[in-house]
């Protein structure tokens, strides 16, 4: 089973062929989680990207058409998981320019402080 190419073993893993897809893991499973962690820059988050995007090809190999070679189709799941990742953290993160904690207005400097000057 060796032999087969990529594509043939994804067709096979459709239709049922366990080992098919342990094959293909077996082959691709190292370069997939270095794309991820160059990505990402941490192992663990890069651990659980790469099995999400494993999960993800495992669910919807019914659907997987050989259009282009096998490995273009991993990595293209692998770049919109990496899109939804950074979206995700994203927001979570306060927006640029937001302060955490209120201004009080009594701290601001008045007119007469030696603060910056105002062009008339």
């Amino acid at each position: 089973m060796d032999e087969l190419s990529d594509e043939s073993l994804m067709l096979r893993y459709a239709d049922g062929d366990d080992h098919a897809f342990e094959v293909l893991y077996g082959r691709h499973k190292d370069a997939l989680y270095r794309f991820v962690r160059r990505q990402c820059g941490d192992p663990e988050i890069a651990f659980e990207l790469a099995h999400d995007i494993w999960l993800k090809l495992i669910n919807a190999r019914r659907r997987y058409r050989p259009r282009a070679p096998f490995t273009t189709y991993l990595f293209t799941v692998a770049r919109n998981r990496m899109i939804d990742y950074y979206r995700s953290r994203a927001r979570r993160l306060p927006a640029v320019g937001v302060m955490s904690d209120p201004i009080d207005v009594e701290d601001l400097p008045s007119q007469g402080d030696d603060g910056p000057e105002t062009l008339a």
